[in-house]
């Protein structure tokens, strides 16, 4: 029992994360529930938009609250805070939209509909913010120029490759004729393109972590961002996916990924608020 309690303490240090852990692990009990009775359209599927707008809205706020801390803290990283959770609230206000579809209208939410304009400025917000973390890092110059051409063209390259494949011939059944005026090609073009950026400055971070360029407790930071923008980039690409082949529903195995991304980026910005951003080595 002390252990456990030692580990909870460790790795979420401050009332906000912990608060996010219960909130995330009471909102994936409640979708279970769900998910195990195959239930579809109805008001508690609608309801799950509850935890997917309490997840990052209580991140956003317990970073934005720190007044003073955000004060004291370098301008990089203060930034990188600010712009994190802006895209965490851009994206609580998107779930609020399409869950107003849902609850107050009775109907479906369109794709595209208003809640995208939410869903699409956030990843921006936060890769604004990611290179703001990534600059506050102060990793060597000698190890970006080293291997930040490789990740920043060859990665972007290959998730986009994937997505098309899968996008167009796994789902669409082939190439079909592509209207590019038309809102849901945007959407799931731009989507998945804002998630390459994001993956990509974390790419980059990682390789800081490979060359043991910065601390334990900073490589904690990093794994929660990597790990959280992985699951959005998944989150994503299945939504696509479910809404190109017709099997999306509310509440669904897309929503368990996308509220398990939000917990994880809200989780690693407030992590990124206490955390003293001190490169391990000089090269």
């Amino acid at each position: 029992m002390r252990m456990t309690t030692d580990s909870v303490q460790r790795f979420f240090p401050t009332k906000t994360t912990r608060i996010l852990l219960v909130l995330y692990v009471a909102s994936v009990a409640w979708w279970l529930t769900i998910f195990v009775r195959g239930i579809q359209y109805t008001l508690e599927n609608y309801l799950i938009a509850v935890p997917q707008v309490t997840l990052p809205f209580v991140g956003a706020i317990g970073v934005l609250s720190q007044v003073h801390r955000l004060k004291q803290l370098p301008f990089r990283q203060k930034m990188a805070c600010v712009f994190l959770s802006a895209g965490l609230i851009a994206w609580a206000c998107g779930i609020i939209i399409f869950a107003f579809y849902n609850i107050f209208l009775g109907i479906e939410a369109p794709y595209p509909s208003l809640a995208d304009i939410g869903f699409l400025i956030a990843p921006f917000l936060w890769f604004i913010g990611l290179v703001y973390f990534y600059r506050a890092l102060n990793l060597p110059l000698q190890m970006k120029k080293a291997v930040g051409t490789f990740w920043f063209f060859c990665l972007p390259v290959a998730v986009v490759v994937f997505l098309y494949y899968f996008l167009l011939i796994a789902a669409g059944g082939g190439f079909p004729e592509l209207d590019f005026m038309h809102g849901k090609f945007f959407f799931d073009t731009a989507y998945p393109l804002a998630d390459v950026f994001t993956m990509t400055i974390l790419g980059l971070m990682l390789l800081g972590v490979l060359f043991k360029l910065v601390t334990k407790r900073c490589m904690y930071v990093i794994a929660v961002f990597i790990s959280g923008f992985a699951v959005n980039y998944f989150g994503n690409f299945s939504f696509s996916y479910t809404t190109s082949a017709g099997t999306y529903f509310v509440a669904s195995y897309v929503d368990f990924l996308f509220f398990t991304a939000m917990f994880m980026i809200a989780l690693g910005t407030n992590l990124l608020v206490n955390l003293d951003l001190q490169p391990k080595a000089n090269i």
